[in-house]
């Protein structure tokens, strides 16, 4: 009989293919996955799906502080979305408000910052921190104005939750660093929550901050930079948090895409201290238990005079007691006549600042009676680097004296930390040119030897109780 078709094919292996099919088709499989897994390591991982094996070691909390807590929790939102997992750790980061507990510090990267950190015995742990967020920062009313025409006098800052915006609108607005310092100190507020909402007054505040009912008009220039800035261990946070810290920062900064500045504005350290928040200056009172000692004789009489003060971490002791001295000798200098200037030092700590010194006043007539107010504003932070500052204030010195109207400079310091730098022939020199050095070491740190050697008049102010005088009579105003 001849065949006849079923009219379907015949296409079905044996039972031996198959099982080498279905073989070859699982070794693909995973062939795939080795692949796709290669050169993965603990901390490349995420913990997205990842199961009990991603996180051997267990949850590691994060403890993150910051200087606004909605900024901070955006931070934290963010991170944890990326499901991080640090040394075979599933981090979990947290909110706190101590910096003493915190691994990581999210703030602009400024000198208020820095002093913040000294003040609670914390350390960064690079000098570089990463940009993690921007916001621009103007100026909020009842109304949209133009703020390059608006009278910084109807401007209220508030300071107590907004120093950062406070200073950033002061110093674009205002005509010079002076006059963005005195209207930081005349029209502040403790909050936003302070303001008041009618056609006269404005308030600086960021655009992430304004308070409802309010409307935003933005000063170009003045945006708000966030650093996530991590830290060095402490009795409270340990190796492994610090790790995670670091982790925190490098990936907050890869997502940052806002559209403000990446760099923070370069704008006076006096500035951003007169917005300081009130209350939180980073002074105490005390220091040793010996009074003053004078190493040499003190000068014979009174000059015009450049006072120049250790603004670093060795001065936060003797901080109050500085400015009430400096504050005396310059108002008697200026009673008698004398111009009188002022400068601080410490190293930079404001992003964009090279120099270890901030030439604050200039030697004018009357400057004595407003020194008190300009010193008081100082943070203390950073190391004392002296003989940059002397060797900068005796050529500045020369420029000002003259045969018949001598120049002195009056220098407050608790040490320094760039001794290698020689001073003594610059010191030489400016004595012929009728400038003299009179030195006041502040504390039981180590003397700058070359700088005591050298300077016409020296004198030891071991604690706070005897640094006014020491410092009056080292401008010979006694």
């Amino acid at each position: 009989m001849g065949r006849h078709s079923s009219g379907k094919h015949h296409y079905a292996l044996s039972k031996g293919a198959t099982a080498f099919v279905v073989l070859i088709a699982i070794l693909g499989l995973l062939a795939a996955y080795m692949f796709s897994n290669r050169g993965k390591t603990g901390d490349e991982h995420s913990a997205d799906g990842a199961d009990e094996q991603s996180c051997v070691a267990g949850d590691l909390s994060l403890p993150v502080a910051a200087s606004s807590e909605k900024v901070g929790r955006m931070l934290i939102d963010a991170y944890v979305e990326t499901h991080p997992v640090v040394r075979d750790y599933c981090v979990r980061p947290v909110y706190v408000d101590q910096l003493e507990d915190a691994a990581v510090y999210v703030a602009p990267n400024t000198s208020i910052s820095h002093a913040e950190l000294d003040d609670a015995g914390r350390a960064a742990a690079t000098n570089e921190p990463l940009t993690v967020a921007s916001f621009h920062a103007g100026l909020a009313g009842s109304t949209e104005v133009k703020p390059e025409t608006v009278d910084l006098a109807t401007v209220d800052f508030p300071t107590g939750d907004q120093p950062e915006a406070s200073a950033l609108v002061a110093a674009k607005l205002a005509p010079s660093e002076g006059e963005a310092v005195a209207v930081l100190t005349d029209n502040r507020i403790a909050s936003t929550a302070d303001a008041q909402l009618n056609s006269t007054r404005l308030i600086a505040t960021a655009e992430n901050a304004v308070p409802e009912g309010f409307k935003f008009s933005r000063v170009e220039g003045a945006d708000i930079v966030y650093s996530a800035i991590p830290l060095t261990t402490s009795d409270n946070v340990t190796e492994d948090q610090v790790r995670a810290g670091q982790a925190f920062a490098d990936t907050t900064g890869k997502l940052f895409t806002g559209d403000g500045a990446a760099k923070l504005p370069v704008i006076g350290e006096s500035v951003w201290a007169a917005a300081l928040p009130e209350g939180s200056r980073i002074k105490t009172g005390g220091g040793g238990t010996h009074k003053a000692e004078a190493a040499t004789t003190a000068p014979a009489s009174a000059a015009d005079t450049l006072f120049v003060l250790d603004t670093s971490s060795g001065m936060v002791s003797y901080a109050s007691a500085a400015e009430d001295g400096i504050a005396q000798a310059a108002e008697k200098l200026a009673d008698k006549g004398h111009c009188v200037g002022l400068w601080n030092y410490s190293s930079p700590l404001t992003p964009g600042v090279t120099n270890g010194y901030r030439q604050n006043l200039a030697m004018v007539v009357n400057n004595g009676y407003e020194i008190g107010t300009v010193v008081s504003r100082f943070l203390n932070g950073g190391s004392p680097q002296t003989h940059e500052v002397v060797l900068a204030a005796l050529a500045y010195a020369q420029e000002v004296a003259s045969t018949d109207n001598p120049v002195r400079i009056v220098l407050i310091t608790s040490g320094t930390t760039d001794a290698s730098t020689p001073i003594t022939d610059a010191i030489k020199q400016a004595e012929t040119s009728n400038v003299e050095l009179s030195v006041v070491h502040v504390g039981g740190g180590e003397q700058d030897e070359e700088l005591a050697s050298g300077a016409q008049s020296a004198t030891v102010a071991a604690d706070a109780e005897a640094l006014p005088k020491a410092i009056v009579d080292a401008a010979a105003v006694r």
